[in-house]
């Protein structure tokens, strides 16, 4: 499968969250989300991610220590990944990745979003900026077969008899 890699970075300052736009992708493509958050506060710190499955995929895998919690039956999101706090010193940078699968029955032009959220030890917990991905039905595969038609003659007159061959590959 193709898997476009999508990064949520994020810091202490939620202005400082910058979020870029993810690329078109086709029923069955994996995409990859990365969070990260940088430890700038000046003293020790942890942090806790969490990212909701989007609308239109199911869960494929995540990176470091985490839960995915699946949806209960007949809900209509589609899960969770809550990581375990993750100890940072001032300065040191925190990086964890969810991969989700685009569902094969996504219909033409769904734009689909994710966004995740961090909560630092002091408790505010800050969402990323939306990305969202436009989606679209898996192409139709190329046809590997190929019909050629010829007839015994060049050239015919009135009360010939042609025979004609017909082959499929």
């Amino acid at each position: 499968y193709k898997s476009n890699t999508i990064k949520h970075p994020v810091s202490p300052d939620p202005k400082r969250v910058d979020v870029g736009e993810g690329s078109a992708a086709n029923a069955g493509t994996n995409l990859t989300y990365t969070l990260s958050y940088t430890n700038n506060t000046g003293s020790d710190n942890t942090v806790i991610f969490i990212d909701d499955i989007p609308a239109f995929t199911r869960y494929v895998s995540h990176t470091g220590s985490a839960v995915y919690t699946p949806p209960p039956a007949g809900a209509e999101n589609r899960g969770q990944v809550v990581w375990d706090p993750i100890a940072l010193a001032s300065g040191e940078i925190a990086e964890v990745t969810l991969t989700v699968i685009i569902d094969d029955d996504v219909a033409p032009n769904t734009i689909i979003e994710n966004r995740g959220s961090f909560t630092p030890s002091n408790g505010v917990k800050t969402n990323t900026n939306p990305v969202r991905n436009p989606a679209n039905p898996k192409p139709e595969p190329e046809s590997k077969v190929s019909v050629t038609k010829s007839v015994d003659k060049g050239e015919a007159s009135v009360g010939d008899h042609l025979t004609y061959r017909i082959v499929v590959r």
